[in-house]
């Protein structure tokens, strides 16, 4: 029951609530980021190219605890001009009482979530075990380096 979308596609999280660690220009910043959104140039984007030694992040600020359970991903289709998205990516995040970021792992010690194969399909992911946080960075992650951009949704409830 734990499973509504908590704001990225509709806006009720709102644009200051969405940052990132650098962004390619103004068109593709945080706030674009929007599941199945085509605001500006369709995704967040960052300055670099994605490899597996690269810490870009979009981050997202839910100000209090939530319980999150799935997200989802979707990558650039820019009116069918882009071709960026993340084949892989990791969760890190962040509660009170925590004093840094945490890497979140799965039930058996996973921390790579497969992302997308194409640009438009959102890929939806369950988050088990769930994460109790107040804040979710999104960190894009490539074997091989590329450029990937991203949309995201992320869904679960607030922690009571």
């Amino acid at each position: 029951s734990c499973k509504t979308a908590l704001g990225m596609k509709s806006g009720d999280i709102k644009d200051e609530d969405i940052t990132a660690s650098s962004s390619y220009n103004d068109a593709v910043g945080p706030w674009t980021a929007r599941l199945e959104q085509e605001v500006n140039s369709g995704a967040w984007c960052p300055s670099k190219q994605i490899d597996k030694d690269t810490q870009e992040y979009l981050e997202i600020n839910l100000h209090t605890l939530h319980v999150i359970t799935q997200v989802a991903t979707q990558g650039r289709f820019g009116n069918g001009q882009g071709q960026e998205f993340a084949e892989h990516y990791k969760l890190e995040y962040w509660r009170p009482g925590v004093h840094h970021w945490i890497l979140y792992r799965n039930r058996t010690g996973h921390e790579l979530l497969q992302g997308n194969t194409n640009t438009y399909v959102p890929a939806k992911r369950k988050v088990d075990p769930p994460i109790i946080a107040s804040k979710i960075r999104f960190v894009p992650h490539s074997i091989l380096l590329r450029t990937v951009c991203m949309r995201i949704e992320v869904y679960g409830c607030a922690w009571t």
